[in-house]
Parts: C-alpha cells; structure tokens; sequence
C-alpha cells in the first residue's frame, strides 16, 4: 500500500496586525494620560504614605534611625517647645563601614544633633539592645514601656514612613499603644513634587515596595 501523501504541518493562525495595533495604541494612550494628569494623582500617592499628626504633649519621644540629617532635629524642636520631657534614640547596629569606629553610628550621630540643639544629655535616653529594623525599634520600645509603665510616647520618622511604621508598631506591640507619629520633613523632595527628583522617585518607589510586602507578609 503505498503511503498518503504528506500533509504540511498546520501553522497556527497568525495575530492579525490590526487587532496588535490597537492594543499598542490604548497602552500608549494609556500612559500618556497618566502623564498628562500626574499633577493630580501624583500629590495623592505621595500624601497617603504621610499618616502623621500635629505635635502634642507626651512624655516621651522616640526617634528612629536611618535619618539624622532630619528626624533628631524635630525631636529637640519637640523637646525646647515643651512638648516632650526624654527623647529615646534606639541603639542602631553600626553598618559594615562604620564597625572600625572612624564613622559615627547612627545613633551617635543623632545625640550630637540633640546636643547642639540644646537637649540636655540627662534627658536623652539611649535604648539598650542593637536594632536594624523598624521592627527591631518597636520591640525596643515595647521593652521600654514595659520597664516605664504608663508613659506615653510619640514616634518620629520621616513623613513618608510614617505610615509603614504605624503597621509595625501596631502590630509588635500587641495594640497595646497606639501612638501619635509627627513628621520629619525630606531634604530636597515631599509629597507634592517626590517624582521630580531621582532621590524622591527612589524613596517614594522604594517605601511603596515595602508597604506592599508589609501587607502581603502579615
């Protein structure tokens, strides 16, 4: 019996270029209309980050690491307006570059900035225990709170990680405080122009990414 003959391999039908084109067109449309109108959502996503409220009176203020070019300098303000009576500095775990001690750490950085702005040293505590995250400082605080009963205390932090730090504080100390946030400002950036600079793009992007993998993870 001699063989059929043989058929050709069936290509898969092909994407029609109109139906391709289209497609491209809306993506373009799309993106450039949300360049278009950044003026109104761009602000926005910059304020939602920024859950911090108007200074008032507590016993305590706790500052957190990663910005003593900002946080400490609102601290001291706190403090020379009455607001505060001790200004708690979490002990910040020296990076790579700082463990020969001919960089300051962190936390050190930030007593010098308390003093030359007139915090007397008897009122600055340092928090024993080394910390290297905002969950780290919550659970240092936690242990603060435990051993100074019936304080109250507020939190300073960048406006931009405020919200980010809200959830991890809640979170590592069980509800059991729910304290006020007050906002260091940025140098250079905020939330009405954070996309006009490279440093703003990467710390806004940057936060978002770990707000998001704060919500995911928990």
């Amino acid at each position: 019996m001699e063989p059929g003959p043989i058929r050709p391999d069936v290509a898969p039908p092909a994407v029609k270029p109109r139906r391709r084109r289209f497609g491209v067109l809306v993506v373009v449309l799309l993106l450039a209309l949300l360049v278009a109108l950044h003026p109104w959502w761009l602000p926005p996503a910059g304020a939602f980050l920024d859950i911090s409220t108007p200074p008032r009176p507590v016993d305590d203020v706790l500052v957190l690491g990663g910005g003593a070019s900002t946080r400490p300098f609102v601290a001291a303000e706190l403090y020379k307006a009455g607001l505060v009576h001790r200004v708690l500095v979490p002990t910040v775990k020296a990076a790579p570059d700082g463990e020969d001690g001919l960089v300051p750490s962190d936390h050190e950085l930030m007593r010098r900035v308390l003093l030359a702005r007139g915090v007397p040293a008897a009122v600055i505590v340092l928090l024993p225990g080394e910390v290297d995250s905002t969950a780290d400082e919550a659970r240092s605080l936690k242990r603060y709170l435990a051993e100074n009963p019936g304080r109250t205390v507020a939190v300073v932090t960048n406006n931009f990680h405020t919200r980010r730090a809200r959830r991890i504080f809640r979170s590592e100390l069980d509800g059991a405080a729910d304290l006020p946030f007050f906002a260091a400002p940025t140098d250079g950036f905020d939330a009405n122009d954070w996309w006009r600079s490279e440093a703003g793009c990467t710390t806004y992007a940057d936060e978002y990414l770990k707000l998001l993998g704060n919500v995911v993870g928990r």
